[in-house]
C-alpha cells in the first residue's frame, strides 16, 4: 500500500479528492478497528518529511505549538485528518498526541478542537492552529419558571438540553433520548438500580463527549431507563464532579478544572 504526496495532495484540486480506493480502506478499517495507517505500508513523501507511521514514535514535547488540519473523509462518528502532512484517523472523544480531538462527527461535518479552538469543518475544509494554554472556562445557568436549572450542549456531537441534577448520580436519560443522540442501549451494560419509583432496569453506557458551553469532558458514565423517565437527559454528577459548582444571585454556575 502506498500513500500520495502530501504536496501532490494539497496543490492538485483533482488529487485532493480521494480516491473510492483509500475511503473503501479506511472505512474498512473503521469497521474492524484496525490500525491506520497499517503496518508496512510504504511513505513515499518528500525526503525529510515523517512518515505516519514514523510519527507514531514522536514523544509529545517534539510536536511542534503551530498545526495545520484538514478533513479527508468523513463517516458516522469519525473523520479521517491530515494534520501536519500526515493521515490520521479519529472516533469521536479521541485526542492525538499534539492535541487534535475529534469532538463529534458524521457524514457532513467534524467537529475538531485544539486547546481553546474548536471548528466545524466539512471534507477539504482547513484551518491553522496554534495552542494556547487553557484558560478558566466558566458556564452561568438561571433558574426557569419552574425554578429549575437547564442549560444547552451536545453528547457525543448531537445537541441537547440538560436539567441540572446535582442529586442524580450520573447523567441519565430515557431509551428515545438515547436513541436520539445515536446511542444504542443493546450496547451498554444492564443492572439494577434503586429509584424513586422502586428497584428498575438500567443500561449503564460510556459518552465519548459531553459539552456545557465551553466545557468538555469526555468518557462521561451515563445511565438509560426504559420507559419516559426522565423526560429531559439528567445532567448528574458523574459530568458536575468534573467542574466547580457554585450559586451566585440566583445563578448556578459551572467553572472548569485547571
Amino acid at each position: 500500500m502506498r500513500h500520495d504526496h502530501v504536496n501532490d495532495h494539497v496543490n492538485s484540486p483533482v488529487k485532493r479528492r480521494l480516491t473510492p480506493l483509500l475511503v473503501a480502506l479506511v472505512a474498512s478499517q473503521l469497521a474492524f478497528g484496525e490500525p491506520w495507517p497499517p503496518e508496512g505500508a510504504v511513505w513515499e513523501g518528500e525526503p525529510g518529511r515523517v512518515s505516519p507511521l514514523e510519527a507514531r514514535d514522536i514523544k509529545a514535547s517534539e510536536v511542534s505549538e503551530q498545526l495545520e488540519i484538514e478533513v479527508l473523509a468523513l463517516f458516522e462518528d469519525a473523520a479521517l485528518l491530515l494534520i501536519d502532512g500526515e493521515q490520521t484517523l479519529l472516533r469521536t472523544g479521541e485526542k492525538t498526541r499534539s492535541g487534535v480531538r475529534l469532538v463529534g462527527a458524521d457524514s457532513s461535518q467534524a467537529e475538531v478542537a485544539f486547546g481553546e479552538q474548536t471548528w466545524q469543518l466539512s471534507v477539504h475544509q482547513r484551518v491553522g492552529a496554534r495552542y494556547e494554554p487553557p484558560g478558566e472556562r466558566v458556564v452561568t445557568i438561571p433558574r426557569d419558571s419552574m425554578g429549575h436549572f437547564r442549560t444547552t450542549g451536545s453528547i457525543n456531537g448531537v445537541p441537547t438540553v440538560f436539567l441540572i441534577d446535582t442529586g442524580a448520580t450520573t447523567v441519565a436519560m430515557n431509551a428515545t433520548a438515547a436513541r436520539r443522540l445515536g446511542i444504542d442501549p443493546s450496547e451498554g451494560v444492564r443492572q439494577r438500580v434503586e429509584t424513586a419509583s422502586g428497584m428498575a432496569w438500567t443500561t449503564r453506557v460510556t459518552l465519548d463527549a459531553v459539552v456545557v458551553g465551553d466545557i468538555l469532558l469526555t468518557n462521561v458514565p451515563a445511565m438509560i431507563l426504559g420507559g419516559d423517565y426522565p423526560r429531559d437527559v439528567l445532567l448528574g454528577m458523574s459530568f458536575l464532579q468534573g467542574v466547580e459548582i457554585s450559586e451566585q444571585s440566583g445563578l448556578m454556575v459551572l467553572k472548569s478544572k485547571l
